[in-house]
C-alpha cells in the first residue's frame, strides 16, 4: 500500500526544514552577537571591561525580536504542518520561545554585573 499523495508531498515539503532552520540559525547568530556586543561590549559584562552599556539596551531587545521573527518566518513558509492555522500557531510559539531564551540570556548577562 502506498501513501496518499498529500502525505508524500507533506513529508517532502518538510525536508525543506533541513535548510530553512540552519539558515535561520546562521542569520540569527549575527543578531545574537550584535545584541550581546551592544549590551556588553568587547570584554563582556563582567571582568575587566566597563560593565554593561544601558545606552543600547533597546537595540538588544530589538535583536531578540528579529531573532524570533527569523525563526517564525523560516517555519511558517514550509508546509510541515497542515492546516495553515496550526502551522502559524506552532511557528509563533517556537519563535517566541527562541526569542525569549535570547532575552533571558541577555538579562542574565546584566545580572552578573
Amino acid at each position: 500500500m502506498t501513501s496518499t499523495p498529500s502525505v508524500a508531498h507533506r513529508s517532502r515539503a518538510a525536508l525543506h526544514l533541513l535548510w530553512t532552520i540552519p539558515l535561520a540559525t546562521a542569520l540569527s547568530s549575527v543578531f545574537f552577537v550584535a545584541g550581546a556586543f551592544m549590551l556588553c561590549g568587547v570584554s563582556g559584562c563582567s571582568g575587566g571591561g566597563f560593565g554593561p552599556s544601558y545606552q543600547y539596551l533597546a537595540d538588544s531587545w530589538i535583536c531578540c525580536v528579529v531573532i524570533a521573527v527569523l525563526y517564525f518566518v523560516s517555519l511558517v513558509f514550509v508546509p510541515w504542518i497542515r492546516p495553515l492555522q496550526r502551522r502559524l500557531l506552532a511557528s509563533a510559539a517556537i519563535g517566541l520561545v527562541i526569542g525569549a531564551t535570547v532575552a533571558v540570556y541577555y538579562l542574565a548577562q546584566l545580572r552578573h554585573f
